[in-house]
């Protein structure tokens, strides 16, 4: 996931956030992702995570023991030369690098041995708009989860107008998956094609649920089918999508995915209900 775009807008934003923690995290049993929290089923893993803030990627590491400084320099070893070093901030490291026709600006933030890794696509025209911009990100940086916007195990405490989230949760053995994606919008869009255009499409077997639901105080559109891939077994995907409202990072779009063989549906449905029903909004 790479997304593009610098704007003088976003410095402006960056400056006017307070930086003080909320008080409102969630409870240690609950895990967090975006803007909400939820309640893992026992069982569940989490495959993977994506965080976009102002199209700049983080990511967020254990280093495990790791000496940041080499961690450090064999990342700058992997990018294509020329490459310029800088600190971003106080003993974070930075640095740009050829990309295509643009750049790539990169940053690494370390406390008590996690790593914050910032990724960027940018111009040489902008590059001290990108480094101020990855600045104000590393400055809102803490560890722990579940103030503002959640990394995981991680939070950036500011508000933005231009951010995603992604997390994959898998049931035991793989058997089936969960996905969450938060985005936030600028006007209103459609995340689901409607039912009239998925019976169209001539994959779905049954329609086992469609109605309005409420998760997370908002007010989303739940869908449960059964649909054929030729030369495999009958599949189940559940879906709940909430549009978004625009320019609002605490109600931004959110689509919830699960897929699973029809075998699995009952462990499925037992998750989603869990998860869906334990989300929550951060504050």
């Amino acid at each position: 996931m790479r997304l593009r775009g610098d704007t003088l807008v976003v410095l402006a934003v960056l400056s006017s956030c307070a930086s003080a923690p909320s008080s409102s995290g969630p409870p240690r049993a609950e895990r967090c992702v975006g803007r909400f929290a939820y309640e893992p089923p026992a069982g569940l893993n989490e495959l993977s995570s994506e965080f976009a803030l102002y199209g700049t990627q983080l990511r967020v590491e254990p280093l495990g023991g790791r000496d940041p400084a080499e961690v450090w320099r064999q990342a700058v070893a992997r990018r294509r030369p020329p490459v310029e070093t800088f600190e971003l901030a106080p003993g974070v490291p930075g640095m740009t690098s050829p990309d295509g026709h643009g750049l790539l600006i990169e940053g690494l933030q370390v406390r008590d041995g996690t790593a914050l890794w910032l990724l960027r696509d940018t111009t040489p025209e902008k590059v001290s708009v990108a480094r101020k911009l990855l600045a104000g990100i590393v400055e809102r940086f803490s560890l722990g989860g579940g103030r503002a916007f959640c990394l995981g195990e991680a939070s950036i405490d500011m508000r933005s107008l231009s951010e995603t989230a992604h997390l994959r949760l898998a049931g035991p053995s793989k058997a089936f998956t969960i996905d969450f994606q938060s985005q936030t919008i600028t006007q209103p869009v459609s995340t689901a094609q409607t039912l009239d255009e998925e019976l169209a499409s001539g994959t779905v077997r049954e329609v086992l649920r469609e109605r309005r639901r409420e998760v997370a105080g908002l007010p989303g559109l739940e869908r449960w089918i059964t649909y054929e891939v030729p030369g495999e077994p009958l599949r189940v995907r559940l879906t709940w999508a909430f549009e978004g409202e625009p320019r609002s990072s605490l109600r931004p779009s959110v689509s919830i995915y699960g897929f699973a063989p029809a075998s699995e549906r009952a462990g499925l449905e037992a998750a989603w209900e869990q998860v869906l029903g334990s989300l929550r909004p951060l504050r």
